[in-house]
This record gives structure tokens, C-alpha cells and sequence, in this order.
């Protein structure tokens, strides 16, 4: 059986999960992972791929789904991967946001397919290798977290910027935003389905904000002179989502 690219959907010939255009594209060469020995507890182990524990239970994290809270959508997790099924009439269907998010040029969105099931239509997401970043933060050391962040940020800035898409269509729950723990490329989850997550941008920001600067407080390996000031300008909410970018990305380097 030919095997196809998890980035781009495209037959992939080369043995790999990823063809050589994309794994070009996303190379980091100064974001590798800490050597396995000096992992700290409490996530996922690559090889076996087994879930420990993340640095803040699930239950803790404090954004919600207002499609799933509202009935529209129900969520349902299947190993790796997750579906979000349509409950209602009331959530339309958006073909052209579904081409674009699944489309080949398209880096930094987790790519979905519009199935059948239980008789009900649903969108069925991949994430292949990816891991939660809930899930990885304890994994990372600081300068690693700020390129995530950073990564992350600008996939924000990213949808924002594109025609096709609207960035309140993002679910931005910590467990449906993945990293490829190899290169530390961010993929968000994109919902090509109206009423949107949020009703506005500055809702959703501000969510992550608050979400990012609580969960880093709750992580022993977050707590450097750097990692405390990017929590703080997290949390203060008159500092601009764009100037906060700026500030990672100067810290950063």
C-alpha cells in the first residue's frame, strides 16, 4: 500500500511518515529535544508512545468548547486521534474552509476528513506523531518552550492573515493544539463549521493567554527568570498579542 505524507497528503515514496519537501520545509535545526535520560516525568514517552501524565490534568485547564458545550458538536478521542461529530442542524458545514484546511500548502493545520459516523456526519482528525502541548511542555527546556510559543503565535497570526479562514473558527483547548516534537512546528485545530468557537478574536487570545500563563506556572521546568516574564506579559492584558510575539521572539534569541 502506497503511504502518503501526513503534512501535505500527498504519496509519499520515501519510507517515511513525512515526504522531503515537508520535512525540509519545517527543519529547526536549533529545536531538538532534550536526549531521552534527561526527560522529566510525566508525559508521553516517544518510543512506546504511553501517556503518564501531563504537567496539569485535563480537568484543571479552564477553556471550553462553546460548539460542544452548546450541543452542536459532540467530541470523541480514538487513540491517537479525535471526532468531532454533528449534532445539529444549526452548525453548517463549510466546504471551501474544509478544502483549504486540508489543502498541500496548508503547514500548519491538523488535517481532517468529513466522514459517516454512527450515522451522523463528523470531521475526523489526525494527528499522527504529534503530541498535546499540554503534554509536551514538561518535556521542553525553556528555549524550546519560547519556539513553540513563538510557532504557535504565529500560526494564530497566520489564519488571521488568510482569506479563506477566520481565526475564531480555532479551537484553542491546550489538548487540540499539537507539536511535532522533532522539529517543534505547532498545528492547530481548525473547525470549518459555523457559529465559530468565539464570537470575536480578542476572546480567543485572551483565553490562551490565560490558559498558556497557568499552565506554565504549574510546570517545574517553566520556572526560569524567562519563562516568569513571558507568564507575566501573558497575563497582562493591556500588552498587545502582538507585542507579546515580539517579546518571545526577541527572548527567544
Amino acid at each position: 500500500m502506497a503511504k502518503y505524507c501526513i503534512r501535505c497528503g500527498n504519496r509519499n515514496n520515501n519510507g517515511s511518515d513525512v515526504c522531503d519537501k515537508c520535512a525540509a520545509f519545517e527543519k529547526v535545526p536549533e529545536a531538538k529535544l532534550l536526549p531521552e535520560n534527561d526527560y522529566a516525568e510525566g508525559y508521553i514517552d516517544e518510543q512506546d508512545d504511553k501517556i503518564i501524565e501531563s504537567s496539569v490534568p485535563l480537568e484543571e485547564l479552564h477553556i471550553k468548547n462553546s460548539l460542544i458545550e452548546n450541543g452542536l458538536l459532540e467530541e470523541e478521542d480514538t487513540n491517537r486521534d479525535f471526532i468531532y461529530t454533528i449534532l445539529s442542524d444549526k452548525a453548517e458545514f463549510s466546504s471551501t474552509e474544509y478544502k483549504v484546511v486540508n489543502s498541500g500548502g496548508n503547514q500548519g493545520l491538523l488535517k481532517c476528513k468529513k466522514i459517516k459516523y454512527n450515522g451522523k456526519d463528523a470531521l475526523y482528525y489526525m494527528t499522527g506523531k504529534y503530541k498535546a502541548i499540554n503534554i509536551i511542555m514538561p518535556r521542553l527546556t525553556n528555549h524550546q518552550f519560547l519556539c513553540v510559543l513563538e510557532n504557535l503565535m504565529n500560526q494564530v497570526v497566520n489564519i488571521k492573515n488568510n482569506g479563506f479562514l477566520e481565526d475564531v473558527g480555532v479551537d484553542i483547548r491546550l489538548n487540540r493544539i499539537y507539536v511535532d516534537q522533532s522539529t517543534l512546528q505547532v498545528f492547530l485545530t481548525y473547525i470549518p463549521i459555523k457559529p465559530r468557537c468565539y464570537t470575536d478574536v480578542i476572546y480567543l487570545e485572551d483565553d490562551l493567554r490565560k490558559e498558556l500563563a497557568y499552565i506554565m506556572k504549574k510546570t517545574t521546568n517553566m520556572q526560569s527568570s524567562n519563562a516568569i516574564h513571558i507568564a507575566e506579559l501573558l497575563e497582562e492584558s493591556s500588552y498587545s498579542f502582538d507585542n507579546l510575539l515580539l517579546a518571545v521572539k526577541t527572548l527567544r534569541r
